[in-house]
């Protein structure tokens, strides 16, 4: 009997605050996804590195013919990277474009100004540049 108490009380109490803290992680993650993927650009960069899950953001369907295709940043070559510039209209997306859906920075020091450095910060400035992004 005390069993049935306790698996009840797990029912009515446990099982609504765990549908809360799921809803705490994939809530923003899913309305990030939904605006990187409302983008109306062919190809979607993603700077997954600087989101907490962004690489859950980093999703494409190979069958898939729609646009867009989101690509993760860092997945990327320079050469690979010019050459999608130069084909696709491309829109940049980063932990600060996602913010406002409340995704967690993967370093709380991301909440403020960021210095990348090599490889980092050579495919952020060609995927920001006037000639590569929308933005």
């Amino acid at each position: 009997r005390a069993f049935v108490i306790a698996a009840a009380a797990m029912v009515v109490l446990a099982l609504p605050l765990r549908a809360v803290q799921v809803d705490r992680l994939v809530g923003p993650l899913a309305r990030a996804d939904r605006y990187v993927q409302s983008q109306e650009a062919e190809v979607v960069l993603v700077d997954w590195v600087t989101v907490w899950f962004g690489r859950e953001l980093v999703r494409h369907h190979p069958l898939r013919d729609e646009a867009p295709r989101v690509l993760g940043l860092q997945f990327l070559t320079v050469d690979q990277l010019e050459r999608i510039c130069g084909q696709y209209s491309v829109q940049f997306v980063d932990y600060f474009d996602l913010a406002r859906f409340e995704v967690l920075p993967i370093a709380p020091s991301l909440a403020g100004q960021v210095n990348f450095s090599g490889h980092d910060a050579e495919l952020r400035a060609l995927a920001t540049s006037p000639r590569c992004s929308n933005r």
